[in-house]
């Protein structure tokens, strides 16, 4: 991680889990400046100093090549790190990366969907309890520290004293020296409930999914809404949810989607998987992103413009986004007529034919809102060979 910070180009540091939605699991990588032999990084930053002095030789790296922070003394790793790229070029590449290792400096990441499992629901209430207690763990967490020094100091002198006893034996060896760590952990290992009409407790792996995603969602709410009123928000959190609308009524789309809204202004940001249009028409245009399969590859598109579409065509996010055929219209007439002769004649409705009309709002918003509905067509890659414009003989645009 230390070359990761050292070869920074902006101020920020670039994550990327790829999901294998098969195995079930996630690879974290992490870009940087490297160079690919074979198509594989060289990751010298992780090599041995052994192997770094025997790269430093094939080389022939000088010293004049090393920049020696102390002037004087044996290379550090790092700085040999540094001449060897330097010498042979680097590049921005993604690199296997275990977050687990340095978890505590990036912000906690959970994927949430409706397939629910025991671990996953353990993973959200711990989050949720977290807040409330860690003000408790953090006491304890300090009080083990202040332990573990005492107990280095008596270690110290243990070691010290059998350095002096057994000097004779070890002629060679001036000192022992060794680290006391007192690691410590909240888990939270089990849950159970209590249900009507049953007695006594009963594990929640023994209920079904529908149980399950009940009170995944209720904690979800929970975690939610203690992060809120949490006083302490230096822990990040990111929340990626896979169509949450699925099993959840409208009124529950709304419910939850105005939770997520209320926690993101606090230090949760989340990213929301979605086909519903409850959330699409409650989200903000501009944070809206729309993916497409197009050959194979997954196509990225969103709003430039962060103006409201709403206001100005009177056509909610998701009659665009959800649309890719389009008659534009200049008024309120055509609004009305259009569709209905066109039902008359085709004996079907726009909208079954996957259509959406577009009102302009008349002749003196035409101009102004016709740019922004192209800016629009632009920016998520609609097609203009599927927008057909009918306006009056006299108009001008």
């Amino acid at each position: 991680l230390q070359w990761v910070f050292e070869n920074l180009a902006a101020e920020h540091i670039w994550l990327m889990k790829v999901f294998d939605e098969e195995a079930k699991n996630s690879v974290e990588y992490i870009l940087t400046k490297d160079l690919a032999d074979a198509g594989r990084p060289l990751q010298y930053y992780t090599a041995t100093a052994k192997a770094l002095n025997e790269k430093k030789t094939e080389l022939k790296l000088s010293k004049e090549d090393i920049d020696n922070e102390n002037g004087v003394g044996r290379f550090k790793n790092s700085e040999l790190v540094s001449a060897i790229y330097r010498k042979v070029g680097t590049t921005d590449m993604w690199v296997n990366y275990a977050i687990a290792s340095d978890k505590a400096l990036f912000p906690e990441f959970s994927y949430l969907d409706w397939n629910v499992s025991m671990e996953q629901l353990q993973a959200v209430a711990k989050s949720a309890i977290n807040t409330k207690i860690s003000p408790h763990t953090d006491l304890a967490t300090r009080f083990a520290r202040k332990q573990a020094a005492r107990a280095q100091a008596i270690v110290d002198d243990e070691l010290d004293t059998f350095t002096k006893l057994f000097a004779v034996d070890l002629p060679n060896i001036e000192a022992f020296k060794s680290n006391i760590i007192f690691s410590l952990e909240s888990k939270l290992t089990d849950l159970f409930i209590n249900k009507a009409n049953t007695n006594g407790d009963i594990h929640l792996d023994s209920q079904g999914d529908g149980i399950k995603r009940q009170i995944w969602f209720a904690l979800m709410k929970w975690t939610a809404l203690n992060v809120i009123d949490a006083a302490v928000t230096s822990k990040k959190h990111i929340w990626c949810f896979d169509e949450p609308e699925t099993h959840l009524y409208p009124r529950a789309q709304r419910d939850f989607f105005q939770i997520i809204q209320s926690v993101s202004k606090k230090n949760v940001q989340s990213l929301i998987s979605t086909h519903s249009t409850v959330f699409i028409d409650r989200a903000d245009f501009s944070k809206i992103a729309k993916f497409e399969l197009d050959r194979g590859y997954s196509k990225f598109s969103h709003c430039t413009n962060t103006g409201d579409i709403y206001e100005a065509l009177q056509i909610r996010n998701s009659d665009f986004l959800f649309y890719d055929k389009f008659i534009v219209v200049e008024g309120d007439t055509e609004e009305v007529l259009i569709p209905h002769l066109f039902k008359l004649y085709c004996g079907e409705s726009l909208a079954n034919k996957g259509i959406q009309i577009i009102n302009l709002g008349g002749k003196d918003s035409r101009v102004a809102n016709k740019k922004i509905l192209q800016e629009l067509l632009k920016d998520f890659n609609k097609d203009k060979e599927n927008v057909l414009y009918l306006f009056d003989n006299d108009a001008t645009f």
